[in-house]
């Protein structure tokens, strides 16, 4: 069987034999997890997981890292623009109603 290589959003997926290479594609963010690289992995998972010729599927990181986990910067980025959010927001209390 001829080897296959294609882009689902944030993942490449090889496909050789009877089995598929799912890499993971934000090196420059060592293949962090963000919403889209979650979303490219679960569609690429499932991809391979429903053709019954793929016996494996392996999982890897383009450039030197596998992951380094979630991408935390784009969640405390939103958690600080909801937390000044909060902050700024005047709360009705019964000594604002008064006035």
């Amino acid at each position: 069987m001829a080897e296959s290589v294609r882009e689902i959003g944030s993942c490449i997926v090889t496909r050789r034999d009877n089995y598929a290479i799912i890499s993971f594609n934000r090196p420059d963010k060592f293949n962090a997890f963000d919403y889209k690289m979650f979303e490219s992995m679960r569609d690429a998972f499932y991809e391979a997981a429903d053709d019954t010729s793929i016996r494996a599927i392996v999982f890897t990181g383009s450039g030197d890292h596998f992951s380094a986990g979630g991408d935390f910067k784009k969640y405390f980025e939103e958690l600080g623009e909801l937390y000044l959010g909060i902050y700024s927001h005047q709360v009705p209390t019964r000594e604002n109603k008064k006035r």
